[in-house]
């Protein structure tokens, strides 16, 4: 088993630190079968659980940013948060589909940022129908949207699974129809629909 690197101890401690120690890590740490694509030594997800202040499940790979993605030598953590409690199933299945996504730049010999929409990105555990997502920056102004360690940085990727009608919205209008299909329908990116 690989040892974190430095940056990526960065990245857990930055987490805790804001987070507080999460309910549940899971530790993915399996290359995708006859890959020959350079991916991750491993990917933890970590799970915090809602709580009296918060009524959101949050998710959050660690180990991503181990490698940059291809194009623009960027790094990345990927975040999914979701309105409410998640039973122990559904729970599992996500990390599963966070551990697979994160390889995603990797695989495709590509990069994820912002506003980016991956239209097939499988089935979503807990949002029945949904297979595509947006790559959103912070939900608020001046909310968490990089890590810095040592003159690295690493851009946190909110993962925002999108229906198949926000899907032929983006196509047909870009990300600014899409947002502004947002506020005028009144969605909650948080939870199914």
């Amino acid at each position: 088993m690989k040892k974190p690197s430095s940056l990526v101890k960065a990245v857990y401690h930055e987490h805790i630190a804001r987070f507080g120690e999460p309910a549940q890590s899971i530790r993915y740490e399996d290359a995708p079968i006859g890959s020959s694509t350079a991916v991750p030594a491993f990917v933890d997800v970590m799970v915090w659980p809602t709580d009296e202040e918060l009524d959101i499940t949050s998710f959050a790979t660690i180990g991503m940013s181990d490698r940059e993605m291809a194009k623009h030598g960027e790094r990345a953590e990927l975040h999914f948060s979701l309105e409410g409690d998640v039973d122990p199933q559904t729970t599992g299945k996500i990390t599963l589909f966070l551990a697979n996504l994160s390889l995603y730049p990797f695989i495709n010999h590509s990069h994820l940022d912002w506003w980016h929409v991956i239209p097939e990105a499988g089935h979503i555990p807990h949002f029945t129908d949904m297979c595509s997502v947006l790559i959103h920056p912070a939900f608020v102004e001046d909310g968490w949207s990089h890590i810095s360690h040592e003159a690295q940085s690493v851009k946190i990727l909110n993962i925002v699974p999108i229906t198949r009608q926000e899907l032929e919205v983006y196509r047909a209008s870009g990300i600014e129809g899409l947002q502004r299909y947002f506020e005028q329908h009144d969605i909650n990116l948080f939870a199914p629909r």
